[in-house]
């Protein structure tokens, strides 16, 4: 497993603000190489600390409806199986395990209040699932 230093946290500190940050750029700001700043972009990328880039999108800017969905779970559910559950479902804009009374949370997005609820019903359908709680997104606070 590849060990992260405080300059490669800086390095996808930048990246996560700006993905096509040039290697030159976060080489300025960072008071490095660029020489060194594209070896260690390239060794966190093989070694899978970083696997891959993604876009942000502006989900204000997305007509439809969004919800917060807190997934409480029959028995011990592994991340795996939480993971293939939530893979194949519509909607799932990003889904976390965490430590509480909720094995899961998953931000889903749908076109409008009737889809979310089939989605949401999808997800009680599981027998992993016990119940769910789910909250409409009236407005984003921070990005």
């Amino acid at each position: 497993m590849a060990v992260v230093d405080h300059v490669d946290e800086s390095i996808i500190e930048l990246l996560t603000r700006d993905a096509r940050m040039p290697f030159s750029e976060m080489a300025r700001v960072l008071g490095r190489s660029t020489s060194l700043i594209k070896r260690r972009v390239e060794a966190m990328r093989e070694s899978g600390v970083i696997p891959g880039f993604t876009i942000a999108a502006d989900p204000s800017r997305f007509e439809g409806t969004e919800a917060v969905v807190e997934i409480f779970c029959r028995g011990n559910v592994s991340t795996t199986e939480l993971r293939t559950l939530l893979g194949g479902l519509d909607g799932v804009v990003t889904a976390v395990s965490v430590a509480g009374a909720a094995d899961a949370v998953v931000i889903l997005r749908a076109p409008n209040n009737e889809a979310l609820g089939e989605i949401v019903e999808t997800l009680r359908a599981s027998s992993r699932i016990e119940r769910t709680r789910t909250s409409i997104v009236l407005d984003r606070l921070a990005h």
